[in-house]
């Protein structure tokens, strides 16, 4: 069979992209081996991307650390608490690396005086090989709190990489930085006599200054990097690696065509090379009926939501029996709305709901005091989960409120802070909630791919005008049936109270008889959500990211 970039971009054929990540989601390994190794969006698009790559015919070989460690979410008093826990990967699908000796490969990499062994293992994401680097002493929890530390794992796997394609005997085309916590391989890599001009490709996930990473600039000397790359590094008293990606870099990415805008506006001395490509989900998401279906309708995508949704109410309550000791049913005949995001300052959950979720959740028809005067009931399910970083407070507060609510006896049953955030969790959301929310500030939402997810299984998105949503879905007239989902501008809780009134009218509509427009939406949701797989995104990436950049390298 031909590949796609054998009709498309044929001077790609053979090329070897080396991929670099902090995190990625494996859903080869168990659970807690993939919670150890992934945190939210970016590691799930790390793992999509493996597969996207592989589909069109890429060629492609990427690292990770691997790590020791992973959080173990617990409720206790009405708060989260973390537990860390040791993963045993004995009986994961990882094996390891060995030299032409049959010995186990070790590379030893120094860091501010002292030798770390770093183990080399490997594990197949749906056809890309995935080196893992295995030191228990630096990376044992993903994006830990302690900055040293964190900026010890950036080091250390910058140095590892390229002793890792010297064991491995492993050349390569290209480096793509999945972002800039990486920046350190592209330095080492580029001391080597072979990949002076080698392509560097670099992906960013946010323009939020929390997530682009920062460290005092005393630090710079144990990173060993000499003074040539002090001027990369160093700006304004900081280390800044997003700065440094960005100057290294061939070619720059936004994850979305609004990021990629938002960006250029950010660093305008490097917006001649940042572009937007914007990001993609697998069809692992996607309920197996539909996957596996030879042609949808909007009355087989009900059946399938369904029988997702009962899976998803069964799954809700026994998170609720399990974390939180509740006995509570669900009812399948209440339109049940998600939002299953991290718990970061801008996504904007607690904020957007507070005024609001007991008028969401009252029975249809009664009238509910709220900031913003009387409110009707709208008879829905609500769920929020998330996972908050074990030093944001804020955050820390916002699920503690989110657990009291659950427990509070207007809303027992109604809305419900499901712990034990990952993948299952994800997977649930994603196929069997009716309403999908995606609330961030605008311009801050950079391309969450949850609204991706939960699309491509026909469900409902209510979300910010902003990011990638905007780019691939259309507002929805609730009288016509026309459009796709729903957005929230202005941006103010009443405008999503708004919507999910409109939202649940017509879901009860649709069960009592009354119109199928529901349906009809459903629908149009689904074949929005089938124009970002990720094997489109690749197909993006290879002709605008990758064959550019090697024009780029011809003509110079």
């Amino acid at each position: 069979m031909v590949q796609w970039i054998e009709e498309n971009t044929p001077q790609l054929a053979g090329k070897k992209i080396l991929y670099l990540s902090m995190e990625m989601l494996f859903p080869e390994m168990n659970s807690e081996a993939r919670s150890a190794n992934f945190k939210g969006g970016l590691g799930v698009l790390a793992g999509d991307t493996m597969e996207g790559l592989d589909d069109i015919g890429l060629d492609v070989a990427a690292v990770i650390p691997m790590y020791s460690d992973t959080w173990i979410q617990k409720i206790s008093k009405n708060r989260q608490h973390i537990e860390i826990k040791k993963v045993d990967y004995s009986s994961e699908p990882v094996e390891e690396e060995k030299n032409s000796d049959g010995q186990p490969i070790v590379i030893d990499v120094d860091f501010e005086g002292r030798i770390y062994p770093v183990n080399i293992y490997s594990i197949m994401r749906n056809g890309v090989k995935v080196y893992l680097l295995k030191n228990d002493d630096v990376f044992d929890i993903l994006y830990t709190g302690d900055r040293k530390k964190r900026l010890r794992q950036e080091v250390v796997i910058g140095k590892a990489v390229p002793k890792l394609m010297s064991a491995i005997n492993l050349h390569i085309d290209f480096i793509h930085l999945n972002e800039a916590h990486t920046v350190t391989a592209a330095c080492y890599i580029k001391e080597i006599e072979e990949y002076r001009n080698i392509p560097i490709l670099f992906t960013t996930h946010t323009p939020v200054p929390a997530g682009m990473e920062k460290y005092d600039q005393s630090w710079f000397g144990s990173m060993d990097l000499g003074e040539k790359y002090e001027s990369l590094f160093n700006e304004s008293g900081v280390i800044d690696f997003t700065l440094a990606a960005l100057k290294i870099s061939s070619l720059t990415n936004g994850v979305s065509k609004e990021h990629g805008e938002v960006t250029k506006n950010m660093f305008l001395t490097f917006r001649d090379k940042i572009c937007g490509i914007t990001n993609g989900s697998s069809l692992y998401w996607q309920a197996e009926e539909l996957r596996n279906s030879h042609e949808v309708t909007p009355e087989s995508l009900w059946e399938i939501h369904h029988s997702c949704k009962e899976k998803a109410l069964e799954d809700a309550a026994l998170r609720l029996k399990n974390h939180l000791g509740m006995t509570v049913s669900f009812d399948i005949n209440k339109p049940t709305a998600g939002l299953f995001r991290r718990l970061a300052g801008y996504k904007q959950q607690f904020p957007m709901l507070k005024d609001i979720v007991w008028a969401l959740c009252a029975p249809r028809g009664e009238k509910v005091d709220t900031p913003f005067g009387k409110l009707d009931g709208l008879g829905m399910q609500v769920f929020v989960a998330g996972i908050a970083h074990p030093d944001d407070n804020e955050r820390q507060e916002w699920l503690h409120h989110f657990v009291n609510w659950t427990k509070d006896k207007k809303l027992a049953g109604r809305f419900a802070f499901l712990p034990g955030y990952g993948q299952d969790l994800l997977l649930h959301g994603a196929r069997g909630c009716d309403i999908w929310v995606s609330c961030p500030i605008k311009d801050l939402e950079a391309c969450g791919t949850s609204d991706q997810r939960a699309a491509m299984n026909g469900n409902i998105n209510i979300s910010t005008f902003t990011g990638g949503a905007r780019e691939y879905l259309s507002e929805i007239d609730p009288e016509t049936g026309e459009g796709s989902a729903f957005f929230l501008d202005p941006y103010d809780p009443r405008t999503l109270y708004r919507k999910l009134e409109t939202a649940s009218r017509l879901y009860y509509d649709c069960i009592e008889g009354k119109n199928t427009i529901y349906k009809k939406l459903m629908y149009n949701s689904y074949k929005a959500g089938m124009t970002m797989t990720i094997d489109e995104m690749a197909k993006d990436y290879a002709s605008d990211f990758y064959l550019k950049a090697l024009q780029m390298l011809n003509e110079n």
